[in-house]
């Protein structure tokens, strides 16, 4: 008798380029970070390449009561035996009375 064990590498959607994700102060967003592969991936984040805390909830990360402090970039990483790999979130953080305002001369 045979058995064949599959690894596949992770692969994350949304993976090929940036997200780039505009929050108001004081709400809540979800990152999302949906993977698959063979064994399933576990899925870490971070922020400005430091890990955070987990706050997995079926491969998300949940910012609640968004402060300027949560501005910058966010990498959620899948990893199995088969390989790594990961998806970028680029958070900005307005406040809610946000506008732009130009100059004419």
């Amino acid at each position: 008798m045979f058995f064949f064990i599959f690894q596949v590498p992770p692969w994350i959607i949304g993976a090929e380029k940036e997200t780039i994700v505009q929050a108001t102060f004081g709400k809540s967003i979800t990152l999302v970070c949906p993977s698959t592969g063979t064994p399933k991936p576990t899925i870490q984040w971070f922020k400005n390449d430091k890990q955070l805390e987990i706050f997995d909830v079926d491969d998300q990360y949940i910012l609640t009561d968004i402060k300027q402090t949560d501005q910058g970039i966010y990498r959620c990483v899948a990893t199995n035996k088969a390989g790594i790999t990961h998806r970028l979130f680029n958070l900005s953080v307005h406040s809610k009375n946000f506008f732009l305002l130009f100059e004419f001369f």
